[in-house]
């Protein structure tokens, strides 16, 4: 009996041999991994199941993996964001709404999980800051009344 796994992705990729080996790699490390090909399609699947992080290219058809992004922070701000890319355009990612990046080839296969770990911790501790900036708003408030 295997154990269900603890991490659940959305790898968002055009390129079916890269999303083909992303998905053979997290699936040996024990993430849970769901695909999709466009980002359109991506934003259907978070619509309908839940997702700790996103993986995903920014060059896509349909819209680009930097707008899937975007549209993640909005309305599933407790999901991590990865963005692979191999042309970075700095200026394009300096204000990107993502928790890492991760450039394409990869260096190596654990280059891949060390980015999604990464993403994770971020996106854990950024909700903690608001969780405590909250918080502390409810409490300054009291003290005021």
């Amino acid at each position: 009996m295997s154990k269900a796994p603890t991490t659940s992705v959305l790898l968002l990729e055009d390129d079916e041999a890269v999303r083909n080996l992303v998905v053979q790699v997290l699936r040996a490390k024990g993430y849970g991994v769901e695909t999709a090909a466009d980002g359109l399609e991506a934003l259907a699947k978070l619509e309908t199941q839940r997702f700790d992080v996103v993986l995903a290219d920014k060059n896509v058809p349909r819209l680009s993996g930097l707008d899937v992004a975007r549209k993640v922070r909005e309305r599933w701000p407790e999901v991590a964001v990865v963005l692979m890319t191999a042309f970075p355009e700095a200026s394009a990612l300096v204000n990107a709404p993502v928790d890492g990046y991760l450039a394409k080839p990869f260096r190596g296969l654990d280059t891949l999980v060390g980015a999604l770990s990464a993403a994770l911790e971020r996106r854990a501790r950024a909700r903690e800051i608001e969780a405590l900036q909250a918080k502390l708003s409810r409490v300054s408030g009291s003290l005021r009344e």
